[in-house]
């Protein structure tokens, strides 16, 4: 029983994630609708942005992949080599 509430729990939560993502994204203003005047000031912002962006995942997923090559012999030592 404990694990049936787990995993409507979970379900849960991915809906209200998926819910968010969609709402944020309904939110972008797509470039050519946004006014003329405002395109030559956001455009340095966003190549900022995305530049920080890129930078944050690409340290985010080398610190994931360090974690499970670090962690993957102590899950072997504990569940066993078989």
């Amino acid at each position: 029983m404990h694990d049936v509430v787990l995993l409507v729990g979970m379900a849960i939560a991915d809906v209200a994630i998926l819910a968010v993502w969609w709402f944020l994204g309904s939110r972008l203003v797509p470039a050519e609708q946004a006014p003329a005047s405002a395109n030559g000031e956001t455009e340095k912002g966003v190549r900022t942005l995305h530049k920080v962006l890129t930078y944050v995942c690409f340290f985010l997923l080398a610190g994931l992949i360090i974690e499970c090559v670090a962690m993957f012999p102590a899950i072997l030592v504990r569940f066993g080599w078989s």
